[in-house]
């Protein structure tokens, strides 16, 4: 298996290539002709698949059913190697970002593809982070630093966190690495997690 933290290799020019393909992936009006020894390099699901004994393709061809067929078509284009703004180009309403990323690491999380895991986990992290220029420091008689957010700035972040914690409240989710790393992302924000407590009511966040 490939690791999370190892760059995809390029697959590109075998991407729906007959050249080499071995196996038809069929889902939605796709047909994708694809490739066993790249598939099951990247995800457990594929690699249990394709080497058991029992059959999992009818003629060649292996169905994914149950998952929107454009969310699977990228999940697809990752493990060829495409490059991460044709999977994932950035959407101007916020919210239907974020609906996707949440779907797309649920995908993820399914089919055992660690490297889009962490991409998405990434994502959020760097939504997360764009936050940091609407912070200012305000500085007391003692001459302490104490950053603040916004009003607007504080409205976002705590809208992310939410979703993150609900998508984790409503589903059996065994990866930890998306929460850890809003939460990282949060920490760097703020100076500590007393100030995610104040100013985000984390707490109440995370177990609401």
């Amino acid at each position: 298996m490939i690791a999370a933290t190892t760059a995809s290799p390029n697959f590109q020019h075998l991407y729906d290539n007959p050249f080499l393909s071995d196996v038809t992936l069929s889902f939605g009006d796709h047909r994708i002709k694809a490739h066993k020894a790249i598939l099951i390099g990247y995800s457990k699901v594929f690699l249990a698949a394709f080497t058991s004994k029992l059959p999992t393709t009818t003629e060649g061809v292996y169905e994914i059913e149950g998952h929107d067929s454009d969310l699977v078509l990228d999940m697809i284009k990752h493990i060829y190697g495409f490059p991460e703004w044709t999977i994932m180009p950035p959407n101007p309403e916020e919210k239907a970002r974020i609906y996707y990323l949440q779907d797309m690491f649920l995908l993820a999380n399914e089919y055992e593809v660690a490297t889009l895991s962490a991409l998405v986990a990434g994502n959020f992290a760097e939504m997360l982070q764009d936050f940091r220029v609407d912070c200012y420091v305000h500085y007391g008689r003692e001459g302490r630093g104490c950053r603040y957010l916004d009003t607007s700035s504080s409205r976002d972040i705590s809208m992310v966190v939410r979703e993150v914690a609900e998508l984790y409240h409503d589903n059996n989710i065994a990866d930890k690495s998306l929460m850890h790393g809003v939460l990282d992302a949060l920490l760097d924000i703020g100076p500590g997690y007393e100030w995610l407590v104040d100013c985000l009511q984390i707490t109440d966040l995370l177990q609401g």
